[in-house]
């Protein structure tokens, strides 16, 4: 693939940022009508979706720096799904205020990421587990997939604001959407949620 211009990584973020809030709108959606797996595999997919603008971001830097870019390795990360995963819950970090992780929580953190992409093929695929055949609704309930709905509209808000509001504004709107977060308990709210704008705006 060609170089990308740095207009055409400003329209891709934006391009990213409404293909995750539409599989968000989605999976509101489906956890409505009680398919849960489903509503928890469009979550993810918007998880990983997110990241994306992570990835563009890095290279926006490099070509401001003037600093070569290895587009064979961008376009190869733009499509690996379990380094999307790591580094949004590590963002997840940032975000409830951990500048640093110690080792064991690193080791955590890799297996929760393979915890959760498990999960997704679990969320889609008919599977066997200890010599019994289950199907996602076996494994998947509202809890799980209530839980991976909240991490990615937090996520959602978070790469919003980033890539909407002018810098100045920023720093403000960051820490009001993560005093929001705290309130994100119940699911009523959280689903009203997805039909507001990032508070802060």
């Amino acid at each position: 693939m060609r170089p990308i211009d740095a207009n055409e990584l400003a329209i891709g973020k934006i391009k990213v940022l409404e293909n995750a809030w539409e599989l968000l709108e989605e999976a509101v959606l489906l956890f409505d009508s009680g398919k849960f797996p489903r509503a928890y595999a469009l979550a993810q997919l918007a998880l990983e979706e997110l990241d994306k603008i992570r990835q563009i971001g890095v290279v926006e830097d490099k070509l401001k720096d003037g600093k070569i870019v290895d587009w064979k390795s961008f376009f190869d990360e733009f499509l690996s799904h379990k380094k999307k995963l790591k580094s949004g819950f590590l963002l997840t970090q940032f975000m409830i205020g951990r500048k640093t992780l110690k080792q064991e929580e690193i080791d955590e953190l890799e297996g929760t990421v393979e915890k959760v992409n498990t999960l997704k093929n679990y969320s889609l695929y008919s599977t066997i587990r200890n010599s019994v055949f289950q199907k996602p609704s076996d494994i998947i309930g509202e809890g799980i997939a209530k839980s991976i709905m909240k991490v990615a509209r937090i996520r959602f808000g978070f790469w919003e604001i980033l890539v909407k509001s002018k810098p100045e504004e920023r720093e403000e709107r960051i820490k009001a959407l993560c005093q929001q977060v705290r309130s994100w308990g119940s699911w009523d709210f959280l689903r009203a949620a997805f039909r507001r704008p990032v508070p802060g705006q």
